[in-house]
């Protein structure tokens, strides 16, 4: 039975003689009792000194109380007999609710932020979208045939509906499954393709040293073009006044892989900023939202590649991307 003090029965709302009749199981919550019952035999076997948990009680009325609960054992001179355990109840049920309130803000602001994460990775495929249909228009106009800037714009709607749903869940894992023999010179092909017109309009002039022999690499294609389109169109952003981009592929050997570097001559990157490159929702750009380069480094170490970055304020930046063979 309880044998309780003033404090201890005004915070459950019985009376000292209430509680005589007793155990703490009758105004424990019934998702607690399991555990404490657990640790309070270890106690009693002699397996622990003390326990301490943080455990929900029901008051008399009903409501729930958080507590920090404090249990050890006192031993008496005829043990067995005079054994008794002594439990110290601290009330941290306010604590325990700004808690919550934090978490669900944290977790509203985090909506938002993702709900915006949209905006921004659909904007890129969007942006080829009208890039190509640039160049179809311009095509159509010259009496050319302009089907294949079609195929890629609707390739590139498609790429959309993929990330919508890719979008919600960050955290997913890329599939061994959803791999395949791939040649990355052609991935590095396709979003140059993609991005003509916009490097044109930029007054960027695109250099691309396609390396001969490469080895096939299993990825999951979709992703790591997406990849290359992201560092692409951060190099695009870089150089707001125009310049030189130059990418590279080339084989290494050890360890075995393919190596893409994208070299910009844009404003480059402070080594506070290159420390935060890939954390989500951290950019430099006035209204970027950060999300670009954290997929793109979450996808290439998936991928069981990594990203190396070296950059100058005012001397551009080179972002180099390695994927196992």
């Amino acid at each position: 039975q309880v044998a309780s003090n003033p404090a201890l029965q005004q915070l459950l709302g019985y009376t000292a003689d209430e509680m005589l009749g007793m155990t703490f199981a009758d105004f424990t919550h019934p998702d607690d009792v399991q555990r404490d019952w657990e640790l309070y035999r270890e106690l009693v076997a002699g397996k622990r000194k003390f326990y301490a948990m943080q455990k929900r009680y029901i008051h008399k009325d009903g409501h729930t109380i958080w507590a920090n609960l404090v249990v050890s054992l006192v031993q008496g001179e005829r043990r067995e007999q005079d054994r008794f355990a002594i439990r110290m109840v601290e009330d941290i049920t306010e604590q325990k609710q700004m808690q919550n309130a934090l978490v669900q803000a944290e977790k509203l602001a985090a909506a938002g932020k993702l709900a915006a994460s949209f905006a921004h990775e659909i904007n890129n495929p969007l942006q080829s979208v009208i890039g190509c249909l640039g160049l179809a228009e311009e095509t159509l106009m010259e009496g050319g045939d302009a089907s294949c800037y079609m195929r890629m714009a609707r390739e590139e709607l498609r790429r959309v509906a993929r990330i919508v749903g890719e979008l919600r869940d960050l955290h997913r894992q890329v599939r061994l499954e959803e791999r395949e023999p791939t040649d990355i010179s052609a991935l590095v092909e396709q979003i140059l393709t993609l991005s003509m017109k916009k490097c044109r309009d930029a007054g960027i002039h695109v250099v691309w040293e396609r390396a001969e022999g490469l080895p096939p690499l299993m990825v999951v294609p979709d992703r790591i073009r997406q990849v290359f389109l992201n560092v692409l169109l951060n190099a695009v952003d870089a150089m707001p006044e125009g310049g030189d981009l130059e990418i590279k592929a080339r084989r290494t050997t050890d360890p075995e892989g393919v190596s893409i570097s994208f070299r910009d001559t844009g404003i480059g990157m402070s080594s506070e900023a290159q420390q935060h490159l890939f954390t989500a929702f951290y950019s430099t750009k006035p209204n970027g939202l950060g999300l670009g380069l954290y997929l793109t480094k979450k996808i290439v170490d998936e991928h069981g590649g990594h990203i190396k970055v070296e950059s100058e304020l005012g001397e551009g930046t080179t972002l180099t991307i390695w994927l196992p063979s």
